[in-house]
């Protein structure tokens, strides 16, 4: 499944092959493979819904792998209360998360700076078996080149994904608290 030169009168090193992909299997598979082949660093934008339903199905062992290969990995997600279980999980599996709230961009992961696997389409409001999948797999240097230069600029404007999670238990803890403290003065 891993992509291959395509035959051309191109010189070598301006060969770029692609493949696209429509089906949640296929996807998963693809993503999977590229996890596997890492040697250095993959990085991330994506969907906390895609995270959730990779730890369920257990295809979320193929990064916590790569990580302790060491392969550097980071994430930016939009972090929802609904994914906070898959969150806590990478975080503890040395994966580097960051939080970009309501991020409606392009959704990609970049694997050693020369694969990609960009999700052309996702519904971010059903299960991703549920729903048409369309992914595009490419070995572009350029293309890698603007998808790490976008990462870059996001992740310098996101937030430590493991300071959002403790903030938003100490709210609720807080708010809990004074819930019952409310309840006792009645």
């Amino acid at each position: 499944m891993r992509l291959t030169p395509r035959l051309s009168s191109l010189p070598l090193e301006e060969f770029c092959s692609y493949r696209v992909v429509t089906d949640c299997k296929e996807c998963i598979a693809a993503s999977s493979e590229q996890a596997e082949a890492a040697v250095r660093e993959i990085l991330t934008i994506g969907h906390s819904a895609s995270l959730a339903y990779s730890y369920k199905k257990g295809f979320f062992n193929t990064f916590l792998n790569a990580v302790k290969r060491g392969v550097e990995m980071r994430f930016i997600l939009d972090i929802a209360s609904h994914g906070l279980y898959a969150v806590r999980a990478a975080i503890k599996g040395g994966i580097d998360v960051r939080h970009y709230e309501q991020y409606r961009g392009i959704m990609f992961t970049l694997v050693d700076f020369k694969e990609s696997f960009t999700v052309v389409t996702f519904d971010a409001h059903h299960s991703p078996k549920d729903t048409e999948h369309t992914a595009f797999l490419c070995d572009n240097p350029e293309y890698a080149f603007w998808l790490a230069n976008h990462f870059e600029l996001l992740w310098s404007q996101s937030i430590d994904g493991a300071q959002l999670i403790r903030d938003l238990e100490s709210e609720a803890q807080s708010s809990s608290s004074d819930r019952r403290s409310g309840e006792s003065t009645l």
